[in-house]
């Protein structure tokens, strides 16, 4: 090989062009100055050989600062004019750590907290009462940028967009909803998940990816908010640009321009339909900034999102006074008891009519479901008080749960614990033995039962695992093992599903 070489790169689209930046040509050497040194600047691409012996020949070329993000095929035309092809892609992605970078993070520690950190957790609930769960991103998984690529064809038009980080954010962010431009998942928020796998069932991206390059691109049944949230970190920190999952309670759909959250009911104590609304919450949260690792935790954000809360007015009595009252924590096959009391603060007797219904609440808050009431007229005299009380049994609410659920009355209802063992003891190399005990807390048998054991970062599909009924107040119990193939997986994640409770959810560190 002699000097004279040239490159030649373009991006995967259809018609590469020059003019948008998808079609690029260089010999070596590139963009020299009179004393045939290589001026690398961060706005044009340039190249040079490093190393040069017979028929070896290294170059090194830079990209600017805006080269169109995605993957780049190339090859080599010799003096000689003949054409050799890369046997290898490259895939260009934007650089936190370069000033010039319309994505830099100024400090080292966020850089590499929002970028390389390949663990994370969502936040789930309400703002009184919120859990959390850890999600494995796995952006530096082999099929990530394959999907990246798959999903960019079918969402950006040109390398206009390849180049604008902004444009590309919101393209991506259209790219992981299947109601955008045909994307990565299929948004549902129905109690029935049968034709694909429940939104709460999923911990890491992996397994979503995986599942649709193998369908050739067919979206992923289900996802929600946090899982759309969840990917998409994945995606935007593949491609090397800061990004973290923000949960914010409450949330609803857009119905119209009213922003009220609250629910309407009629004279006989019916939701109202049509109440689903948008919401900028209450609570915003995200995982804390922790670059010295350990253990997840909450960051309040709300600020950062919203105004200081306005300061309330003096106190004033109200004529009629109503207190509410009621369990905080109801494990799920007890009952619950609410008790509301009424006071009259006047100094004249009232007739007053006090309905009090409990409803399960989905974390969307649309149609809230009915699970039982009570309805009682008061006659109240100057000064005086009554009550009324309201009983949730298990045979109430139990059919009614599904795994995105709180009731109407408390903060969210909570699930049985899962036992795990774990052990790697008389295994083969690289396997995890599992058993899983669970349980049921219920009078009525489980049946539909199915299960689904995952390890983070080394599953690369989801199975369900279909199961025996369990008898009331039995015990489930299921062994089997598991291939750690990633030295990162640290933590195995059951999810158990049954027709009568919600999905239990239940992790195990190792």
């Amino acid at each position: 090989m002699r000097e004279g070489t040239t490159l030649m790169g373009h991006t995967s689209g259809a018609s590469p062009s020059e003019s948008d930046g998808t079609l690029v040509t260089l010999t070596a050497p590139h963009a020299v100055d009179q004393e045939g040194k290589v001026h690398e600047t961060v706005d044009r691409w340039t190249m040079s050989v490093s190393f040069h012996n017979n028929d070896i020949m290294l170059l090194k070329f830079r990209t600017p600062a805006k080269a169109p993000v995605g993957r780049w095929s190339l090859s080599f035309r010799l003096g000689d004019g003949s054409a050799t092809p890369a046997k290898t892609p490259i895939y260009i992605i934007c650089n936190p750590w370069l000033p010039e970078d319309p994505v830099y993070l100024k400090d080292e520690a966020e850089r590499n907290f929002y970028t390389m950190k390949e663990t994370g957790a969502y936040y789930y609930g309400s703002e009184k009462n919120f859990g959390q769960r850890e999600w494995n991103y796995g952006q530096f998984e082999k099929v990530t940028l394959a999907t990246i690529e798959f999903l960019l064809k079918a969402v950006v038009a040109d390398g206009v967009q390849r180049s604008d980080c902004v444009s590309l954010v919101r393209a991506l962010c259209a790219a992981i909803n299947v109601q955008d431009d045909q994307g990565l998942l299929i948004g549902r928020w129905s109690d029935d998940y049968s034709a694909g796998t429940s939104p709460s069932v999923w911990s890491s991206t992996m397994p979503i990816l995986n599942k649709y390059m193998e369908s050739g691109g067919n979206s992923v049944k289900y996802g929600q908010c946090f899982v759309f949230a969840s990917a998409l970190v994945t995606v935007l920190r593949a491609l090397g640009i800061p990004s973290r999952s923000v949960s914010n309670f409450p949330s609803a759909h857009v119905e119209g321009d009213d922003m009220s959250l609250d629910f309407y009911f009629d004279e006989k104590n019916k939701a109202i339909e049509g109440a689903d609304m948008e919401w900028c919450g209450r609570l915003i949260l995200t995982e804390k900034f922790n670059p010295n690792g350990g253990r997840l935790q909450p960051d309040d954000i709300t600020h950062t999102y919203k105004g200081p809360a306005a300061q309330p007015r003096g106190a004033t009595t109200d004529l009629i006074q109503v207190r509410l009252e009621h369990e905080k924590l109801v494990p799920v096959g007890q009952s619950g008891r609410v008790l509301c009391t009424i006071t009259n603060n006047d100094l004249e007797e009232h007739r007053v009519g006090l309905a009090l219904t409990a409803y399960s609440a989905p974390y969307s808050n649309v149609r809230p479901n009915a699970l039982v009431s009570a309805q009682r007229d008061f006659c109240l005299q100057a000064g005086s008080s009554d009550a009324l009380e309201l009983l949730i049994s298990p045979e109430c609410y139990v059919s009614k749960l599904c795994p995105e659920v709180r009731m109407g009355i408390e903060r969210r209802a909570f699930c049985p614990f899962v036992q795990k063992q774990v052990s790697r003891k008389e295994t083969p190399v690289g396997a995890l033995a599992y058993k899983l005990t669970m349980k049921n807390p219920l009078n009525v048998a489980l049946s539909n039962c199915e299960l689904t054991v995952e390890l983070p970062g080394s599953t690369a599909f989801l199975e369900k695992i279909a199961l025996k009924n369990v008898p009331p107040r039995g015990t489930f119990e299921k062994e089997g093992v598991l291939f750690v193939t990633s030295p990162d997986t640290r933590r195995l994640v059951a999810t158990f599903m049954s027709a009568q409770l919600p999905i239990v959810n239940a992790t195990k560190n190792f």
